[in-house]
């Protein structure tokens, strides 16, 4: 499997930033979601129903603390106008951070984290930009605080031999890209890997009942992470 130089990740479009999150933040996040609670992460179909499909989705959403939701939430604002520069876009709220933790054997097939389909949520629906962090690196080999397999992989259209982009997960690395792009993360082989997933909503697409920073359950609590079902919906 060939992996993609970060630097090169921007001819495809996508938006790539090293050291998105420090060190210190990258070690405190993965301290809590190994030891937080947790529940599996579901599938949003089309009617809106969330489902739990393991053949398609086996990961957990983990509870983390108040205050380190908040500490990322405030680091994914500070970057908007700078991701509304390279998209040529305007992006409106953040969907509530989700905070997963894949062990070994977990992945994500194939899917896109949108649709235009008036059948699926309205917090699907109005996705404007997916973004992921990552919180522990990836290694070729066994190691301590590493994990192996669980590349994100991006699929392209276009005319190259392989529409494949394999990206290596490096601590505090954000990649950011249309929701609309098919991507997966494939099966961990050793270890657990920790990330950031979250969502920019279009600057006029804001949730009913929604505070100043929405998740995509509207429930503003933060820790209701692991407690409702329809908290941060993707599609299958």
């Amino acid at each position: 499997m060939h992996y993609l130089n970060v630097d090169d990740l921007p001819q495809a479009g996508i938006f790539v930033r090293q050291y998105f999150l420090g060190a210190d933040v990258c070690q405190q996040l993965c301290h809590e979601i190994g030891a937080g609670a947790s529940v599996p992460a579901y599938i949003n179909e089309l009617g809106g129903k969330d489902v739990l499909d393991e053949a398609r989705r086996r990961t957990q959403y983990v509870r983390v603390t108040d205050r380190a939701q908040k500490l990322v939430e405030q680091c994914f604002y500070a970057m908007r106008s700078e991701l509304e520069r390279y998209f040529s876009g305007t992006f409106g709220r953040l969907q509530q951070p989700q905070f997963l933790r894949y062990r070994r054997g977990d992945f994500f097939r194939a899917h896109q984290d949108a649709s235009d389909d008036i059948r699926h949520s309205p917090e699907v629906r109005c996705r404007r930009l997916s973004l992921v962090v990552f919180l522990n690196r990836q290694s070729r080999v066994p190691e301590a605080d590493a994990y192996c397999g669980g590349e994100l992989t991006l699929f392209r259209v276009d005319d190259d031999v392989d529409p494949r982009l394999h990206i290596a997960g490096q601590a505090g690395l954000l990649v950011a890209f249309p929701p609309h792009v098919v991507h997966e993360v494939r099966p961990v082989t050793y270890g657990e890997r920790y990330t950031v997933v979250t969502w920019y909503q279009g600057q006029d697409e804001g949730l009913e009942n929604s505070g100043s920073q929405d998740s995509v359950s509207n429930d503003n609590n933060t820790n209701n992470t692991v407690e409702r079902r329809d908290n941060g919906e993707d599609l299958g």
